[in-house]
């Protein structure tokens, strides 16, 4: 099946398609596109695995919890962050701060390049009694 997806990919030149726009770099002048079957085809896969992996309680539970993980990291972590950042993040956070940058934005960096387990351990230790001896986070 992907092998049929990817080599029934077409390009279409955006210059013809539109007499308005001209443009002169090519990754901006050609779109990747599928037939009209083929985008059914895959419509069908998208809606199956949207509707019977995507939408399962147990999936939605997962999600839910990450998302609360990470509004909680954030949060916490801007409450404070020179304490709480490690010091490379607290200086971008304080040069931000002092050069009327968005210093929130250096926090939602920090918090987006985590890995799921690095920030499952992140949070127990901030808000689970007793784990913060257990794990040594740097």
């Amino acid at each position: 099946m992907v092998n049929y997806l990817i080599t029934a990919i077409e390009l279409t030149d955006l210059n013809e398609l539109n007499k308005n726009v001209d443009f002169e770099e090519n990754l901006l002048r050609y779109n990747a596109t599928l037939p009209k079957t083929t985008m059914q085809a895959l419509q069908i896969f998208k809606d199956f695995v949207y509707e019977f992996v995507i939408k399962q309680t147990s999936i939605q539970r997962l999600e839910y919890r990450g998302q609360q993980i990470v509004m909680e990291l954030f949060e916490a972590l801007s409450s404070d962050p020179l304490r709480l950042l490690p010091i490379n993040s607290a200086r971008r956070w304080q040069h931000a701060l002092d050069n009327n940058d968005n210093a929130h934005r250096v926090i939602a960096d920090y918090v987006a390049g985590m890995t799921d387990d690095y920030a499952s351990r992140l949070h127990q230790t901030l808000f689970v009694a007793n784990t913060a001896d257990t794990y040594h986070l740097s």
